[in-house]
Formats: C-alpha cells, sequence, structure tokens
C-alpha cells in the first residue's frame, strides 16, 4: 500500500481504503498489547516465565506500526493524498523493529517517530532488559547497537516528545539503575503491591531482610563522594570536573532519572494516560525517599565539622528553601497539618526538583555526596511534599473518583505512610 493509483474509481478506492484498515488494526492491536504487558511485567515486577530466548520474543521481529498521520485518515481520498504525497516512503511502508533499530543505530533514523511507534520501540527495550535480569536470553539492554551508550543519543533522538513516551522512556532509564523489587518491599514493609513476598512466614521475613539490605547497599552508594580519577602516569593531578566518573553508582543515575520523571509528570496534562506514568511517578517518589532517607540515616559520610565565623553563611543560604516555599513542604511534612492546596503541592514539587537537579550538578562537578550534608533537611521537607503530591495525583487529583482500583489504593496507602512516618529508623 506505499503507492496509489490515482486512476482508480471512488467504490475501488474506498475498498482498498477498508481493507488497509482491516489489515493495520490487527497490527497495532498487537503492537497495544504487546506495550501494555511489557510495561505491565517492568513495573509490576511480574517474571515472564514463558519468555523465549530469542529476538522475536523481545520484540524485534514485530512491525512498527505506520505513521498516525495515514492511520488518522478520515476519508478514502485524504489517505490516498497523504500516500501518494508522502516525501519518505518508508512512512508508508511497514517495517520490522530491529529494521527500524538499525536505521537508528547507522544514523538513517532523521525524523522523530510518533507516539505510538516511539512506544513500541520503548516496550521492546524495556523487554530486553526484563529478559537480561531474568537471564534466559542473551538479550541484553545494550545488545543491539541503538542501546549502546555510545548511540544511545540517536535512539533518543528519534523517540517522540509525547510526554507519554518520555515519561516511559525515563521509567525504563531508571529501572536499570534501581532495585524496584526491593523499593516496593521496603517502603510496603515486606508486600509487593497486593502481595506478600511469601505465603511462608519465615521464607518472607528472609527474603524481606535481605531486599532491605539490598536496598541499604544501593543508596549508601549514593551518599559516598565520588571517587576521582587520575590522569597520565602515576600520581598525576586531577583533571577537569569531568575526572569524576559522569554516570556515578547506579543510585546516582536512578537519582537523575528519578527527578526527570517527577519534572515531567509536574508538567504533564491531565489526558496523559494513566498507569505507566502512575507507576514511574511512584518508583520516582520512591528513589527520592530512599536516597533522603539513606543519607539522614547514617548511609553517607558524617557532616564535616563547621567553624562559625560569627556572621550567616552563604552557602547555607543557597541551599536553603525559599521562604514561601518552607511553609509549603514543612505543612507537607506534618502529619497533622491540612492536605496541602493542588496550587501549594505543585510549587513544593517543582522547588523541590530544581533544588535537587542544583545539588546533583553541584555533586557530578565537585565530587561531594548528594544530598549535601547542609542540606538534608531542606530534602526531608521536599521529598515529603513529593510524597504527599504524588499520592494526590494516584489518587485521583481532583477527578472525585470514589476509588482507583486496588493496585492504586495500596500505592497510594504506601506513600501516605510514608509521608506521615517515613523518616523514622528502621525503614532500611
Amino acid at each position: 500500500m506505499s503507492t496509489v493509483n490515482p486512476e482508480v474509481s471512488d467504490g475501488v478506492l474506498h475498498q482498498q481504503w477498508l481493507q488497509w484498515i482491516t489489515s493495520h488494526s490487527y497490527e497495532r492491536l498487537l503492537v497495544a498489547c504487546y506495550i501494555l504487558e511489557t510495561f505491565e511485567g517492568l513495573l509490576l515486577i511480574r517474571p515472564m516465565p514463558d519468555l523465549d530466548p530469542t529476538a522475536a520474543e523481545v520484540g524485534f521481529d514485530l512491525y512498527v506500526p505506520v505513521n498516525h498521520e495515514i492511520w488518522d485518515a478520515r476519508t478514502p481520498s485524504q489517505w490516498q493524498s497523504l500516500i501518494t504525497s508522502a516525501g519518505d516512503l518508508e512512512s508508508c511502508v511497514n517495517k520490522d523493529v530491529l529494521r527500524a533499530l538499525d536505521d537508528i543505530a547507522h544514523g538513517v533514523q532523521l525524523t522523530r517517530m510518533d507516539a505510538f511507534q516511539s512506544s513500541l520501540l520503548v516496550a521492546v527495550r524495556a523487554s530486553s532488559i526484563q529478559a537480561q535480569v531474568q537471564v534466559i536470553s542473551p538479550y541484553s539492554t545494550y545488545m543491539h547497537a541503538a542501546f549502546a551508550p555510545e548511540t544511545i543519543s540517536l535512539y533518543e533522538n528519534s523517540l517522540s516528545v509525547n510526554p507519554y513516551v518520555r515519561l516511559m522512556h525515563e521509567a525504563v532509564n531508571l529501572s536499570t539503575c534501581t532495585p524496584f523489587k526491593a523499593l516496593l518491599a521496603t517502603s510496603g514493609e515486606s508486600w509487593l503491591l497486593s502481595q506478600k513476598l511469601s505465603t511462608e512466614a519465615r521464607t518472607a521475613k528472609d527474603a524481606f531482610e535481605l531486599l532491605k539490605a539490598d536496598l541499604r547497599l544501593w543508596a549508601s552508594a549514593l551518599h559516598l563522594p565520588l571517587a576521582p580519577l587520575y590522569t597520565g602516569a602515576g600520581k598525576a593531578a586531577l583533571a577537569t570536573p569531568l575526572a569524576f566518573t559522569l554516570g556515578g553508582a547506579p543510585a546516582r543515575r536512578a537519582l537523575r532519572h528519578a527527578l526527570r520523571i517527577v519534572a515531567l509528570a509536574l508538567d504533564a496534562s491531565p489526558d496523559v494516560p494513566a498507569f505507566g506514568p502512575e507507576m514511574a511517578l511512584h518508583y520516582a517518589a520512591l528513589v527520592l525517599w530512599a536516597c533522603a532517607y539513606g543519607a539522614l540515616h547514617g548511609a553517607g559520610p558524617p557532616a564535616p565539622l563547621q567553624l562559625s565565623t560569627g556572621g550567616p553563611d552563604p552557602a547555607a543560604h543557597k541551599l536553603s528553601v525559599s521562604s514561601a516555599a518552607s511553609s509549603s513542604v514543612a505543612s507537607a511534612q506534618d502529619p497533622d497539618a491540612e492536605p496541602l492546596a493542588p496550587e501549594a503541592a505543585e510549587a513544593a514539587g517543582r522547588h523541590f526538583v530544581d533544588l535537587a537537579n542544583r545539588h546533583v550538578a553541584e555533586s557530578e562537578l565537585s565530587g561531594v555526596a548528594v544530598p549535601p550534608c547542609e542540606a538534608l533537611e531542606s530534602w526531608k521537607m521536599g521529598v515529603g511534599a513529593i510524597l504527599r503530591w504524588t499520592a494526590w495525583i494516584e489518587g485521583g487529583a481532583m477527578s472525585g473518583a470514589g476509588g482507583v482500583g486496588e493496585l492504586m489504593n495500596g500505592v497510594v496507602g504506601v506513600l501516605e505512610k510514608l509521608g506521615k512516618k517515613g523518616w523514622v529508623e528502621g525503614w532500611f
């Protein structure tokens, strides 16, 4: 269907259009099911027991759906015009995911794909990650050249800027450097969303302790200064700030992705599809909580000795929360305070994201721990605001709905408990 004979009668053209719609409807339904199943497996920690170690099982043989402009044609003549006038016939011809990724890796894909096409590519990368984690497939996150560190920017530049796509892309990025299961079990006090770790009490207890230890180890790396890299031979001088490991520990990468997810969620319109982005925001909030909690309870290095100079500390002023935002986040952290209004929650969230991003940038330049010791109270208040705001969003926000289902009700309950008691000793 890459070309259409302009001389055909209206009746024939209409029949061609209907046949094309039928064929591509099945194709798009298959892709939609694949996307949903993959994101469910990734975000709900569901194993793929039937996964076969072949490229087909991670989605490489699926066809990339046709461009949405052609799919959205409302009449046979409009459909005909879009196909015949397409300067790039690739937008009219189906190609499988493997070929699409090859084009991206080789720099052939020069335009961004639409939201549905991009969602498929994000899901394929997520499926590759799941297969790698389960150690049942030779395909890994970096198996295809498009996913390799040196070409990942080409892959990212081929994705749609649609908020849903960007959120899910960051969620997949977050999964590569975050112990999702340990986060869920620890914050859920041995529950994985709506399921216990095990039906046998002793087994569940042992598994819970191991997962808490995993989370403690993961978070501890965030609060240690970055190790400098030396240039030249022997004990050469430090290089530029880039001498500090740019990627850092997994927790450092997770912190950056979590902040991006929160920022995207703050800017997202209400019509962004719910399940995937809401779970991405949930994990982002848990990452921020775990990072701040670990610093507050000894995962990081002790605070350096501060000598008083008899005057205000400019650095402390720079890192403090502004007075307007301080009242918002303080009320967010007070369990007896009235819930923040949506506008106040958004303002507190935006302020904290800006503050945390500045701390992360300073850490990458200087190698210091993050969050910095002198800003722990600001992080505690800011993360508390994010937890409350996330619970409000995932609880249905202003929709007035009577409930959001068992899964999301449980998620909201976890966030509300962390907002009230998340800073006491003993979580991990």
